[in-house]
């Protein structure tokens, strides 16, 4: 096992990306509440060191959080708190080094992350103000055309996918709304 030198936090969790290998922690010291966010330095494996996420690359020194990453792992999601107003979520390229404002809603911080079920990737991020919207990172991704159209067909619901066949053949929906606490169905992608 290589010896990684850990960020300087006392308490904090790792963070991995879809195919398993850990990307960043997000550490806590004693009396903080942001949190420090530390990406692993790949460009210099032989070193093996954590560097500070410079959340400056954004524009804002503000607090980040990790939503998610891409299918490929080449981009992560990250929501970051705003000096005025909702959260925002940028996208964060890995290979340029560039983060990208990507939505920001004027009333809510973002909610939800739905991710596809085959890769991981996030393919969308929910928002609740009022009625329930999501906003598609990757909308040609087929979870989520088959999530617009779940939408289409069930006009009004929040629509999840609970679980789903290892192949993403069968999925169990789950849908709510303000006037239905909830039914089941069983999608099939393929009719």
């Amino acid at each position: 096992f290589a010896n990684i030198r850990t960020p300087s936090t006392q308490r904090g969790q790792f963070i991995s990306d879809n195919s398993g290998k850990i990307r960043f922690f997000v550490g806590y010291r004693k009396k903080d509440i942001v949190a420090d966010v530390y990406q692993y330095d790949r460009d210099e494996p032989a070193i093996r060191r954590w560097k500070l996420f410079d959340s400056r690359k954004i524009g804002k020194d503000e607090d980040i959080s990790v939503l998610g990453f891409s299918h490929d792992n080449e981009k992560v999601y990250l929501d970051v708190t705003q000096p005025e107003g909702p959260d925002a979520v940028y996208v964060h390229e890995f290979s340029s080094g560039e983060s990208t404002l990507l939505f920001k809603d004027d009333n809510v911080d973002p909610g939800h992350v739905l991710l596809s079920p085959i890769t991981g990737g996030v393919i969308a991020i929910g928002f609740l103000d009022g009625k329930p919207r999501i906003q598609f990172t990757d909308p040609d991704d087929g979870f989520a055309i088959d999530t617009e159209r779940l939408q289409k067909q069930l006009p009004g619901m929040e629509v999840f996918v609970t679980s789903h066949t290892s192949n993403g053949k069968l999925a169990v929906v789950y849908a709510t709304s303000d006037k239905t606490p909830g039914d089941f169905w069983l999608y099939n992608r393929d009719s």
